[in-house]
């Protein structure tokens, strides 16, 4: 059935970036897959592909100190994809390639990388399919997604018990080539694949519907998700899409962007209207929820192919895979900061004790008149955990708690909201 396409365009004034990027590390390799600890802003894997015809032999690289050194954990390989477990961020997967006869599938490592076991089995693979995108399940440690494709198709797997075994979803999700793979932020039983076409399911992928019947050209579609459930889809030789009803309907959301081939979508972990792409083009950003997108390209050679991006979990910095390394740029210099519109009746103090087990203050100000006021908290999934505060204030100093008894440890953002208005902090949850 055919779904409604709507054009939405707004000119709006950008102010131009002038901070550069910066190679960081891979030099002359094609980077193709970045992933940040979400717990860690310092600690970065990235993966590139191997192609002998260059001289190039793939790796699995990781860097403690926000990509000053190194260190190889994987050598001969080509890498499509790393994914961490956000709620035990030492589980990882790999999902590799087969080019030049390196070994397609899954590895997976318990501890950071230090050690590497494969973790495949019951995936059909050979030097003609590759795994092209694999992603733990966010609320658990057994559960993940595998997405391969190549010259004779691809399919969608499942395990259960953390890549020991892995089982085949039916033909209805058979395509050429899976890249990407989502969660509802908000209900882990709703994942939106990204193949030629776009698939939901709702029953945790026992059953896949096709939400749309335009295909992309070339290559997967891309996704991202808001904690809101607003979906983004890039369609590599189409358009950036936007939906605000879970796949029903669709605008073009991409004025602005020099457009071709859409190569990876993201949202920035402290605020949704900061949206990020990566496109044959280059890189943009919009701070608008894409009603408008600018370039932030200043730095890269001329001729640069790219094709990842990454974020870490404050937003401070953003890397970027290319077909020359891997790039950074510093997101606190180089973007305008999203508080410039903060109203001086209302201030929101550092929670305290930070880091808290199990739980802290959070203070807050109100002067001058009444205001209605929301303060939620987020993990680094972009997913609201909790509803702190919503209700009108009088003038006056409040305080509220933040419990975090039923959560998991790791790094939460605490986002005051008024109006258009945001402030966020960021608070560390220790167990």
């Amino acid at each position: 059935m055919k779904r409604k396409i709507l054009i939405f365009i707004l000119i709006t004034p950008i102010i131009m970036l002038s901070q550069n990027w910066k190679l960081i590390g891979l030099e002359k390799e094609r980077v193709n897959a970045i992933a940040v600890n979400p717990v860690d802003n310092s600690t970065i894997y990235a993966g590139s592909m191997s192609s002998f015809s260059d001289g190039i032999y793939g790796k699995l690289v990781k860097s403690t100190d926000a990509g000053i050194t190194w260190d190889t954990l994987l050598y001969n390989v080509s890498v499509q994809e790393i994914s961490i477990q956000p709620q035990k961020t030492s589980f990882m997967y790999v999902a590799l390639a087969s080019t030049n006869f390196t070994r397609p599938g899954i590895l997976k490592s318990t501890n950071s990388g230090e050690s590497w076991v494969w973790a495949d089995s019951g995936i059909s693979l050979n030097y003609e399919t590759s795994v092209g995108t694999v992603v733990p399940q966010p609320d658990s440690i057994d559960v993940a997604y595998a997405g391969t494709g190549g010259l004779f198709g691809g399919y969608v797997y499942k395990t259960v018990n953390g890549g020991a075994y892995w089982k085949k979803y039916p033909a209805e999700v058979m395509c050429c080539q899976f890249e990407d793979i989502f969660f509802d932020p908000l209900e882990h039983s709703t994942i939106y694949i990204g193949s030629g076409k776009l698939y939901r399911s709702t029953d945790h992928g026992y059953n896949w519907n096709v939400i749309d019947d335009w295909t992309a050209e070339a290559g997967g579609v891309k996704l991202a998700i808001d904690n809101s459930n607003i979906l983004y889809a890039g369609l590599p030789g189409y358009r950036l899409l936007k939906s605000f009803d879970r796949g029903e309907n669709w605008f073009f959301a991409d004025s602005g962007i020099v457009r071709n081939n859409y190569w990876d979508v993201l949202i920035s972990p402290i605020n949704n209207k900061h949206i990020f792409t990566v496109t044959s083009g280059g890189v943009f950003q919009t701070k608008n929820s894409a009603i408008f997108w600018e370039s932030i390209n200043s730095g890269f050679p001329v001729g640069t192919y790219f094709r990842t991006i990454a974020i870490t979990p404050t937003a401070n910095h953003l890397y970027c895979g290319t077909d020359k390394g891997i790039y950074k740029l510093d997101l606190l210099t180089a973007i305008e900061p999203l508080n410039h519109n903060q109203p001086k009746e209302i201030i929101l103090h550092q929670n305290y004790p930070n880091p808290f087990n199990p739980s802290t203050k959070i203070n807050y100000s109100v002067e001058g008149k009444r205001y209605k006021i929301r303060i939620s908290a987020y993990n680094v999934l972009g997913q609201e955990v909790t509803v702190l505060v919503n209700k009108e204030h009088d003038p006056g100093d409040y305080e509220t708690t933040f419990d975090g008894n039923n959560l998991p440890g790791g790094l939460y953002i605490i986002k005051l909201q008024y109006g258009d208005y945001i402030k966020t902090i960021k608070s560390l949850l220790i167990k």
